[in-house]
């Protein structure tokens, strides 16, 4: 199935059926990631990424981005017990080619002239300790907002402060506060985001009404470290956020 969907791209290493190596080459050629099927897969084990290399310097930086993608490709599928395979080929070539992209950008940006950027509000986040389970990790950040704008904002720097959650499974955030409108009139003002862990973000925006949190803008980080732990995780989720939102109010 893979050599059928990748048939100049993927190169199977041996005959045998599990567990089963093969090489995934990427469009410029000198590019090569080496993954294996192991036994179990796809229901107990992740598609694994045994090695990866380029032959040329100017492509490591793109090579990277795309072992990073089906990394977490892989571990998604895992856990909605789907075949990563076909997934994780192509979010590499996506990050391959976003890569080349944001790069083209980057060089036409450093010769055109100087642009003067308004001033950006630099918003001060409170992290938490993680909470460890089965390899999976689970970090809650928090800080405050008073307008839409906010948020996009604070959640941008959280990211550029942060790369590491670039790699994060799911970055999943909510949250709540009152708006003052130019007439006098006060509004409360809410939303979430799953990002792919289905229904967090709900029980995130959830916690914050029954906190009655006003303000407040809380993120939970969640690195997926191979075992699937169930419902479990959306307590874990829970209490991060719980826990860190202690902390804010405490401040």
């Amino acid at each position: 199935l893979l050599e059928a969907a990748y048939p100049d791209e993927i190169s199977t290493k041996e005959d045998s059926i599990f567990p089963l190596r093969f090489s995934f080459r990427l469009p410029d050629s000198s590019s090569v990631i080496n993954l294996e099927l192991p036994s179990g897969y796809p229901l107990l084990n992740a598609v694994r990424i045994t090695s990866f290399h380029a032959t040329t310097s100017g492509g490591k930086a793109r090579l990277e981005a795309a072992v990073a993608a089906m990394k977490k490709a892989a571990l998604e599928a895992l856990e909605l017990e789907e075949e990563g395979g076909l997934a994780c080929c192509a979010a590499g070539f996506e990050a391959w080619h976003d890569y080349t992209e944001e790069t083209s950008v980057l060089q036409a940006e450093q010769v055109s002239p100087p642009i003067f950027k308004k001033a950006v509000k630099i918003h001060k986040w409170i992290t938490g300790a993680p909470l460890l389970d089965r390899k999976s990790s689970f970090i809650a950040h928090v800080c405050s907002v008073s307008k839409e704008h906010d948020v996009h904002e604070a959640l941008d720097q959280l990211i550029h402060d942060n790369p590491k959650l670039t790699r994060a499974s799911h970055n999943m955030w909510a949250y709540r506060f009152t708006e003052s409108l130019e007439n006098g009139d006060f509004v409360l003002k809410h939303d979430n985001d799953d990002d792919g862990e289905d229904a967090a973000g709900s029980r995130l925006a959830h916690l914050l009404h029954v906190r009655n949190e006003d303000g407040a803008f809380v993120v939970v980080s969640r690195f997926y470290g191979g075992t699937k732990l169930g419902p479990k995780r959306f307590a874990h989720i829970t209490n991060v956020a719980s826990e860190i939102l202690e902390s804010f109010r405490e401040r």
